[in-house]
């Protein structure tokens, strides 16, 4: 496991649709990762083209599931492995760009010793390890 998770934006195969190209709605699904971005960007989005955006937000599984299971949206922004995993199943089309990625981090409690945490192996026995 890599400390870093790629996030990549695909289009959906409706949005190829005239009806979809016309719509004053645009639908967006994806990760926590991109909610404070596509939020921000939004307003401004709708000012300057009259269209407004609704998205919603999950973790990379659940967008997965959403998708997988017949829910239609404009674009889908999600992981690497989510997308490639709707794309393997026709969900999703054209070629993931990617847009950033997700550090994560580990932190411990004052004065606590820091544990080794660069394996996937040292990170496992550091979380078990841990006082609850």
């Amino acid at each position: 496991m890599t400390p870093s998770k790629t996030v990549a934006l695909a289009l959906i195969a409706a949005m190829a649709s005239p009806a979809a190209a016309s719509a004053d709605e645009i639908r967006i699904i994806g990760t926590g990762a991109v909610k404070h971005t596509i939020e921000a960007l939004a307003a401004r989005f709708t000012a300057d083209t009259g269209h407004t955006i609704t998205a919603s937000f999950a973790t990379a599984g659940v967008v997965t599931q959403r998708v997988d299971g017949g829910e239609m949206h404009d674009v889908v922004m999600s992981s690497d492995a989510s997308l490639r995993t709707l794309a393997g199943k026709s969900r999703v089309s054209g070629t993931p760009a990617t847009l950033g990625t997700v550090r994560i981090a580990v932190a411990v409690r004052a004065g606590a010793p820091a544990p080794a945490v660069d394996t996937p192996e040292a990170l496992r026995a550091a979380l078990l390890s841990a006082p609850v």
